[in-house]
């Protein structure tokens, strides 16, 4: 096995643990959600960590990953 096999990939934890901040987000804010109110939230959220609807959009399809700075902003603000 060598070092990068065992190293755990850095990306998908962090994608991991976004999306489950997300979804405390969602439980913390609303009881029952459906799709128009967790488009609503996703933006808020976004609000939150200070970032574009947009920009979170991209982390969540895996079009873009949560760099070091980012990581932090997340640990900051949620």
């Amino acid at each position: 096995m060598t070092a990068s096999e065992a190293r755990p990939d850095v990306a998908r934890i962090r994608l991991d643990n976004a999306l489950a901040l997300f979804d405390e987000f969602v439980r913390a804010t609303i009881k029952h959600p459906d799709a128009a109110t967790l488009r609503g939230l996703e933006g808020r959220f976004a609000e939150r960590l200070q970032i574009q609807p947009s920009y979170w959009s991209q982390i969540k399809s895996r079009a873009r990953q949560i760099g070091e700075r980012l990581a932090r902003q997340f640990e900051v603000l949620c």
